[in-house]
């Protein structure tokens, strides 16, 4: 598998991740318990989890990307 191949599938776990871990929390805030609490705290920590590792291994494969474009070489 490239990097590029692998990139794809990462960004589509990052996304989705994000969703799983926002969209609940956004409707348990707004609505104060539209969500069962048991419910919410079962998926909202594995969602984070996933999504965390999701982004770091994101950060990972882009690396090479950040360090040219942000940590150029200033020239005098």
């Amino acid at each position: 598998m490239t990097r590029l191949q692998l990139l794809k599938i990462v960004n589509i776990i990052l996304a989705l991740s994000f969703f799983a871990v926002s969209i609940p929390g956004i409707i348990q805030f707004v609505t104060q318990g539209a969500i069962p609490y048991s419910t919410f705290r079962a998926v909202h920590p594995i969602a984070g989890t996933v999504f965390t590792l999701a982004g770091f291994t994101h950060i990972a494969l882009n690396f090479k990307w950040i360090k040219i474009n942000f940590f150029k070489k200033k020239k005098k």
